[in-house]
């Protein structure tokens, strides 16, 4: 695949027409977080592993959670890599069950999108 193309979706800011062209979402907007998706993600690209995982932190958390973005990163690969490394979306989480007072903390990372 071409480079150039592979990280066209840095520059993409509204939802795409077809979901193949991707789309971040940003601060603020609600998000769907699926762990079994997490986990898949994870054994693609283990290099993306957080420190802690969301369900290590939260026992509590059910397979698929109702979330808002609380921040956007990206891993980009370093200046020695060639052009094949993935840049990645990683997305911060907030739990929206946890505004009724579960927990007032953020969910840990959610991993690259």
């Amino acid at each position: 695949r071409n480079a150039t193309r592979s990280r066209e979706w840095l520059l993409v800011t509204e939802p795409p027409k077809d979901p193949d062209q991707g789309f971040v979402p940003q601060p603020g907007d609600p998000v769907v977080y699926f762990h079994q998706g997490h986990l898949d993600q994870l054994m693609e690209f283990p290099e993306t592993r957080a420190e802690q995982l969301p369900w290590e932190e939260y026992p509590d958390m059910k397979p698929v959670e109702m979330c808002e973005v609380e921040r956007v990163t990206y891993q980009v690969p370093s200046a020695n890599e060639d052009d094949s490394h993935a840049v990645f979306a990683v997305l911060s989480l907030r739990r929206l069950s946890d505004r009724s007072g579960n927990a007032d903390r953020p969910a840990p990372e959610a991993g690259p999108s």
